[in-house]
């Protein structure tokens, strides 16, 4: 592989260090992006969130409200004590349904539990929670509720998803009450009252059950959204940014929340799904602006390289090309001084050093001519002291006659 010329290396040298500096300003201008980005969707959504809680807990104020005048009302406790006698629900049922349309308050439905935490059925004339209890699984779930009712203290809440024959499958927030006798402080009961789930903003909704509860969604995404939640759930709450949901062709990032729910009741999360195309769209645009402006960097760095690897190069030739001649044996090369910096000063010392050289050969074929080689030599080295030198010698004088 042949050797790379001087050019060559500086110009490499400028593009890897104009291709290192666009990769480090793209990484940290990406890095900063995101964290800026996702602190705004983090916003976003606990904004959406807190809204949604709001509004939830203002309807639990004021049916925790309600549920406390009535348990505390002797008629109610009356009523609730003779059905765990006789096991006659009508008295109670109705009696508690006049009350709560004279206060205009309108559950979707309610029931009572027995001391025991058994269920009390309805009479007939309550066709909704009848429903709800003829379902093995909801019955089976508000009974495991029925039995934290002794040792209850505050209102226990929760969601509980019936099937309603006019609507469907729909998610329900359930407040239990306690009920306790005022007089002999014996637990009597509980009243259960569901109500509907506040309006859920933006695209969001119930995750419950494996089942997403929004009208955001067609029935075929909210299964898909659903599923996909689900598993996600079983090994973190917090979705990993690199999860991206498209809905009609748009990208949104998911995020969950787990709603306050007591032990007794399934777990339920917030589903809230965020656009994320502006922050792609302007992602894109910012890589787009760093790779031009690096490309430019680029151009300009080759062409800067290019100058001045021509300056450099072109006086470094010119050495190399002296250096050869005075190799071959010709000391009158000179070089040209280009400059007056490093390089310039180099040319100049190169310069001298030919005429020294130069100076030096003259003085030697001189004293070839005229003195012994080896005197020559002595006096080339120094080692001949001028003014002369006493030194003991012999003369042999020889074939004198006729000379």
């Amino acid at each position: 592989m042949p050797a790379l010329s001087f050019r060559a290396k500086l110009l490499l040298a400028m593009m890897l260090v104009v291709a290192g500096v666009t990769g480090a300003t793209l990484y940290v201008a990406q890095r900063q992006f995101q964290e800026t980005y996702g602190r705004s969707l983090s916003r976003e959504f606990k904004s959406l969130t807190q809204n949604f809680l709001d509004k939830q807990e203002l309807l639990l104020t004021s049916v925790k409200q309600t549920c406390d005048t009535l348990v505390k009302g002797r008629r109610l406790q009356d009523a609730l004590a003779a059905a765990n006698e006789d096991a006659s629900s009508d008295r109670i049922y109705s009696q508690t349904k006049g009350e709560l349309e004279t206060r205009r308050v309108f559950p979707t439905f309610f029931l009572f539990l027995n001391a025991n935490g058994k269920i009390i059925a309805p009479p007939e004339s309550f066709p909704e929670a009848r429903e709800l209890i003829a379902r093995p699984r909801l019955k089976a779930q508000l009974e495991l509720v029925g039995q934290a009712v002794p040792a209850m203290g505050e209102p226990l809440v929760g969601y509980i998803a019936p099937k309603s024959k006019m609507e469907g499958v729909s998610l329900q927030l359930i407040v239990v009450t306690k009920v306790i006798d005022t007089t002999s402080d014996e637990t009597l009961g509980a009243l259960l009252m569901g109500f509907p789930l506040p309006e859920v903003s933006g695209k969001a909704g119930i995750l419950f059950e494996k089942r997403l509860y929004a009208q955001s969604f067609t029935e075929a995404k909210s299964a898909e959204l659903a599923e996909r939640a689900a598993e996600q759930l079983k090994t973190s709450a917090n979705p990993p940014e690199t999860l991206i949901e498209s809905i009609n062709g748009i990208p949104h990032r998911p995020f969950y929340e787990a709603l306050p729910t007591n032990a007794q009741f399934p777990k339920a999360y917030l589903l809230v799904l965020i656009s994320i195309k502006e922050a792609i769209e302007t992602q894109r645009t910012l890589r787009a602006n760093i790779f031009f402006f690096g490309a430019l960097g680029m151009l300009g760095a080759l062409a800067l390289s290019l100058l001045l690897s021509h300056g450099l190069s072109v006086p470094i030739r010119e050495l190399v090309a002296g250096t050869t001649e005075v190799q071959r044996g010709n000391l009158q090369i000179q070089v040209p001084v280009r400059s007056r910096d490093e390089i310039g000063r180099l040319a100049g010392a190169f310069n001298e050093m030919t005429q020294g050289l130069a100076l030096k050969e003259k003085y030697r074929s001189v004293l070839d001519k005229v003195s012994d080689k080896a005197v020559a030599e002595e006096l080339m080295r120094g080692n001949v002291a001028l003014g002369g030198e006493t030194r003991e010698v012999s003369v042999l004088f020889c074939d004198i006659r006729g000379f």
